[in-house]
């Protein structure tokens, strides 16, 4: 994934993922992004996939908001030197326009 090349290629360090509990969506993806200072996913559980708020193939991934925008310039470089259709590098870029840190 661009985002776990981004964070790798931008901080010179693994990503620590800390995830498992059964109904720990929130916990994963806040009280350790905030916690912690750093990003995290969660692979969300059972009922969120039963209950169809989330498909089988997502996850959620928080990203504290002082990296935000470092993570992004870095995804999007990774996504140019990959050849990314622009169309997905245009909605990248108006998400970050849309984020106000």
């Amino acid at each position: 994934m661009n985002n776990i090349q981004a964070y790798v290629r931008l901080y010179k360090k693994s990503l620590k993922i800390t995830c498992g509990i059964i109904n720990g969506v929130c916990s994963e993806v806040t009280v350790y992004v905030i916690k912690r200072k750093d990003v995290n996913f969660s692979f969300l559980y059972v009922e969120s996939r039963k209950n169809r708020i989330f498909g089988d193939c997502e996850l959620l991934y928080g990203i504290p908001a002082k990296i935000t925008n470092d993570l992004i310039n870095a995804v999007i470089k990774i996504a140019n030197e990959k050849s990314i259709p622009k169309e997905i590098i245009t909605f990248i870029d108006n998400l970050r326009e849309n984020i106000k840190i």
